[in-house]
């Protein structure tokens, strides 16, 4: 059970997984970590239901993290947080480059905590939790990406097929038929 989950950074991705949480998952606690404005905003927008001032305060006794930062900034919070995060947590990031998170997370992470880096295809033309939209992930695929060493997901509260998690490779390119690229300036040559 999800009873309390932190959210560090509650622009448009983290805001907006914290708003459909909200709707979906009322009892739920939901804490958020950014600026002391953003934080404001978050909370006033109903996206986060107490506010931390930093990080560490923030994943106290939390079921489940998710990092929804800059890369950088998110590779820099596993090493802040990854002592104080308490037996059986979960932690994901929202960060579209995986290998820095992934390799971090291994390196940091103790062994009583589990991670489960994740990128949502999803997004919006403009940032902040202004823009954060509890339905900004309403038929996007999240692409999950498991640990080294692991083959399939065990814990059943993961969402993902009954098959396990699905590798796929990249989609096939869909090519324009050839009148149209000549007329449409993609032609090569």
């Amino acid at each position: 059970m999800l009873d309390r989950i932190a959210i560090l950074g509650t622009g448009l991705i983290g805001g907006s997984l914290g708003l459909a949480w909200s709707q979906r998952r009322p009892e739920s606690t939901i804490v958020g970590h950014d600026r002391p404005d953003v934080l404001t905003q978050a909370e006033a927008r109903g996206a986060i239901h107490e506010k931390a001032a930093d990080p560490v305060a923030a994943v106290v006794d939390a079921d489940a993290v998710v990092l929804a930062t800059p890369l950088a900034t998110t590779v820099r919070l596993l090493d802040t947080i990854a002592a104080h995060l308490p037996d059986g947590c979960l932690v994901t990031d929202v960060a579209s480059v995986k290998q820095p998170v992934l390799d971090q997370a291994h390196d940091v992470l103790p062994p009583h905590v589990s991670f489960l880096g994740g990128h949502p295809m999803a997004g919006a033309e403009q940032g902040g939790i202004d823009h954060a939209d509890p339905l900004l992930f309403e038929n996007a695929a999240y692409v999950l990406c498991l640990p080294d060493g692991t083959d399939r997901v065990t814990d059943p509260a993961t969402p993902v097929s009954p098959d396990g998690p699905r590798r796929r490779a990249r989609p096939p390119r869909r090519r324009l038929p050839r009148s149209t690229r000549r007329r449409s300036g993609f032609a090569r040559g």
